[in-house]
């Protein structure tokens, strides 16, 4: 608990030292009322349209969304008291004026016989004590005096424990009246696991279908159940294409969760290989007369094979017979056969530095508080990868520092 601090702290300082680097990319966030519309941590966000007042206080400035220009409504004055005329005065705005005393205020509340204003006060006058109400209850309520105020509408003490009639109709069995309410034993059950059962607006039970049922709302998933197993999660190829519901990212399936990068950031380096291939032979006879028969043949081999990593594997031999003769008939024989097939020169990948989420050569405030979010478990990994130098599938505080004294140093 004690880390979320020393992270905003991280972001605070990132923000400090970065105030004049920062860089937001703009974006359309669908609305005619906000401008401008940026890219703010992933995501399109707009600023709404403030619009100037037309200097009547009876009058409400806004932005009309259906044409994106500032426009005015009537102010409405309304204190909810019926016993009130509400208007809006040029000078001193909304006023809220008593109606005359007799008027009807009765709003049809089933625990009162009448309602008058008196003195811009709704006055009624109450059922009796015990006086049936809340008729479309399945178990019977009666009306309850009070010392202020309208009379309460209780459930009877007679009623309780009492067959009732449920309102989910043959879904239930078994009804009884519990404070005021039908309770009852609910049987929908088809016995099938990948079901969610429940009762419809007919009184009938019914079910959800599979589909539904298991939708883990992962778009790079394919989810099933399986009557033994239930709900499986099949995910999707790396690198299909998904979205994550954000316009400010580039989205693609990875591990079957979609994730989402920046807009701009670096794809996957393609992996470079290049290999060499040298081979050297050189062989060599000398035959001595019949009388003297002497032989030394040396074969050197060499092979070397360059594939970022260097293999060498010399095999000398050599082999001599000599004689106790002098004569001597050389007949010298020498081979060489040298072979060369270098490929393209390998390519280096430059490593990227920790914080650089889109791969610019530079980490701006933008980028600091995206790994914060990271870090706070409040983005997913895949935003800024670069920051997780370990990789341990998260972002510390040491990582979080990094990052920030690479924005301080350009990434040098």
């Amino acid at each position: 608990m004690k880390s979320k601090p020393l992270l905003a702290c991280t972001a605070l300082l990132a923000g400090l030292a970065l105030s004049s680097g920062g860089r937001a990319q703009t974006c359309d966030d669908g609305l005619r009322c906000t401008a401008p519309d940026l890219c703010t941590i992933g995501r399109c966000i707009g600023a709404p349209i403030q619009c100037a007042g037309d200097g009547d206080i009876c009058t409400v400035e806004f932005c009309n969304e259906a044409s994106g220009a500032c426009d005015a409504r009537p102010r409405v004055c309304d204190d909810l008291n019926p016993c009130t005329d509400d208007t809006c005065d040029p000078v001193a705005g909304c006023v809220f004026r008593p109606a005359a005393d007799g008027r009807d205020c009765y709003d049809g509340n089933e625990r009162v016989v009448a309602a008058t204003c008196v003195s811009g006060t709704c006055e009624v006058t109450p059922k009796q004590e015990g006086s049936p109400c809340a008729p479309d209850s399945p178990c019977p309520y009666a009306c309850a005096n009070v010392p202020s105020g309208p009379p309460l509408c209780v459930p009877t003490a007679e009623s309780e424990g009492q067959p009732c009639e449920s309102p989910f109709g043959a879904c239930a069995v078994n009804n009884f009246c519990l404070g005021g309410f039908c309770a009852g034993e609910f049987i929908c059950d088809d016995a099938d696991p990948c079901t969610i059962d429940f009762c419809n607006a007919q009184g009938e039970c019914d079910a959800l279908p599979p589909s539904a049922t298991c939708d883990d709302g992962e778009p790079c998933t394919v989810d099933t159940c399986d009557r033994e197993a239930g709900c499986l999660h099949e995910p999707l190829a790396d690198g299909a294409l998904c979205s994550d519901g954000e316009a400010c990212t580039a989205d693609e399936c990875i591990g079957g969760v979609c994730e989402g990068l920046p807009l701009g950031a670096p794809t996957r380096t393609p992996t470079a290989t290049a290999s060499l291939t040298t081979t050297a032979t050189a062989s060599r006879s000398r035959t001595p007369s019949p009388t003297a028969t002497g032989s030394n043949t040396p074969t050197p081999t060499a092979t070397r094979t360059l594939s970022n990593t260097p293999t060498s594997t010399p095999t000398p031999t050599a082999t001599a017979q000599p004689t106790a003769t002098d004569t001597d008939t050389p007949e010298p024989t020498a081979t060489a056969s040298p072979t060369a097939s270098p490929a393209p020169s390998p390519t280096v990948t430059p490593t990227p530095c920790p914080g650089d989420c889109n791969g610019d050569g530079t980490v701006t405030i933008d980028e600091l508080v995206t790994g914060v979010d990271i870090a706070l478990g409040q983005r997913r990994r895949g935003a800024c990868a670069v920051l997780d130098t370990v990789p341990d599938g998260r972002v510390t505080i040491d990582e979080l520092i990094t990052a920030v004294r690479n924005a301080l140093s350009n990434c040098r």
